[in-house]
């Protein structure tokens, strides 16, 4: 009984300490980071223009033809049975 109970003990010893390493890792990387952020921090130069409104004409003429993609067969209804449908 008392061998598990130390089991148990070394398992959640263990665990924090891969939990303590792994934050104290990521901390250090954090820093590091943000070190090397604070010396590229300088101001950027940048560019730009001032737009103006202007009006917008929608309409568009053009010269040319147009054809449809697909086309449709309209026929009156025939009485009758349909004996087959062949798709």
């Amino acid at each position: 009984m008392k061998i598990k109970y130390i089991v148990y003990t070394l398992l959640i010893l263990a665990i924090a300490a891969i939990v303590f390493y792994r934050i104290s890792e990521n901390k250090s990387k954090k820093d590091a980071q943000n070190e090397m952020a604070g010396k590229a921090k300088s101001a950027t130069a940048v560019s730009g223009i001032v737009l103006k409104a202007e009006s917008f004409a929608d309409n568009l003429s053009l010269s040319g033809s147009i054809e449809a993609n697909e086309s449709v067969d309209i026929r009156s209804e025939v009485s009758g049975i349909a004996e087959s449908i062949n798709f």
